[in-house]
C-alpha cells in the first residue's frame, strides 16, 4: 500500500514539473512585448531574447541528460526543481525592486534548473 502512495507522489511532482517548465517557455513569449517597450528595443531585439532563451534552454537539456546518467536520475530532478522553484520564488520577488539585471539572473538561473531537471522527468514518465 505504501508503494503506491509513492507512486502518486512522484507522478505529482513529475506533473508539477512539467507544469514549471512549460509556464516557463509561455512566460517568456508573453513577457516579450513588455521587454520591449521597457527598454525600447526593436521586434529583431525582441527575437534575440526568445532565440536566446530556447537555444540556452535546449543546450541545457544535454547537461542534464549527462548529469542524469552520471549521477543518477534523483540527484539532477531535485536539483534542477529546487533551483527552478527558488528563483520562482525570488522572481516575483524581485519584481519589485525594478532591477532588470537581477531579473536576467533569477531567469537564467531558473532556465538551469528547469534545463536540468526536464531529462530526468522525461526518464521517469517512460
Amino acid at each position: 500500500m505504501e508503494r503506491k502512495s509513492n507512486a502518486w507522489l512522484i507522478l505529482f511532482t513529475l506533473a508539477l514539473g512539467f507544469i514549471m517548465a512549460t509556464l516557463d517557455v509561455s512566460i517568456s513569449n508573453v513577457a516579450v512585448t513588455t521587454i520591449q517597450s521597457d527598454l525600447h528595443l526593436t521586434a529583431a531585439a525582441g527575437a534575440w531574447i526568445l532565440d536566446s532563451y530556447m537555444l540556452s534552454f535546449a543546450s541545457l537539456l544535454f547537461l542534464g541528460g549527462s548529469l542524469s546518467n552520471r549521477y543518477g536520475i534523483e540527484k539532477p530532478l531535485l536539483f534542477g526543481l529546487s533551483l527552478a522553484a527558488v528563483t520562482s520564488v525570488g522572481l516575483a520577488l524581485s519584481v519589485f525592486t525594478e532591477n532588470y539585471a537581477l531579473l536576467a539572473v533569477l531567469y537564467a538561473l531558473g532556465n538551469l534548473g528547469i534545463g536540468i531537471s526536464v531529462p530526468a522527468m522525461t526518464t521517469l514518465t517512460m
